[in-house]
Parts: structure tokens; sequence; C-alpha cells
């Protein structure tokens, strides 16, 4: 939406049973927008610290791209990764972006929001906005 890549991706998660807190990050292979690939990267993080099996509720998660550049700055291009994918999955996150702006945050969804009764009606941008710090310190 800003027209940033990060080049690091990080995850913060509070346990339910005894609110202990930690923070992981993990660099990306390469800079991305790319909103499978950043949540897909959360994702192995979270796998590789917290065991998935149903036993340890997790209280909250957030996740937070780090080490952001320009999409317009220099870009090392990979012989042998699928460039042409790679752009229209750019493309379809800057329209659904374009969408979003224009229609509200909830013209476009993911279709595990919709399966749930609890997150149909939840707006998560609008809800979870952080504020600049120098709105928090006036």
């Amino acid at each position: 939406e800003q027209r940033l890549k990060a080049r690091t991706i990080c995850i913060s998660v509070r346990d339910a049973a005894d609110l202990t807190y930690y923070t992981r990050q993990a660099p990306l292979p390469r800079a991305s927008n790319i909103t499978n690939e950043i949540a897909q990267a959360a994702f192995e993080l979270l796998c590789a610290n917290e065991p998935l099996d149903g036993s340890h509720a997790i209280r909250t998660m957030g996740v937070r791209a780090a080490d952001l550049q320009n999409v317009s700055a220099p870009l090392q291009l990979d012989i042998f990764g699928d460039e042409e994918k790679r752009a229209s999955l750019e493309r379809l996150d800057i329209t659904i972006d374009d969408l979003r702006r224009r229609f509200g945050n909830n013209i476009v969804r993911r279709a595990v929001a919709l399966g749930d009764e609890q997150m149909t009606p939840l707006d998560i941008q609008r809800d979870n906005v952080i504020h600049p710090v120098g709105f928090l310190n006036s």
C-alpha cells in the first residue's frame, strides 16, 4: 500500500496460558511486497518456534515487515525464478489495495475469513491502526 518492499519479516507471539511473549525475525530471500510471500514467511517462523499441536493456545500474534526499501530500488533477478509469476502477484496486490482504498477494506477478503462467523465482521486494517509516534507523544 505504501509502495515499499520488506527484506525482513518479524512475528510476535503471546501465549494464552501464562502470557509469555516472544519475537522472532528472519530475512526474506529477496525483498518482497507480495502478500502471500510475507504470510508464508511469517507462518514458517511461527512453525519453527511454536508447537502447533492444539495444546498451546496463542493469545495474540503480530506480523511486521522490516528493513523496508522502495519498490523502485534495483533488484537482482533470479534466472531460475519465475519473474512473470512474481510480477503478476505484485500487480494483483496493487489492484486489491486500490479496490480497498476505493470501496473499503472488506471489499476483497480471504475465503478463510468468510468461513468463520467471528471473523466475518472484522476489519483488520481499520481495527489495528498503529499511529505514528508523533501522534502518541502530542
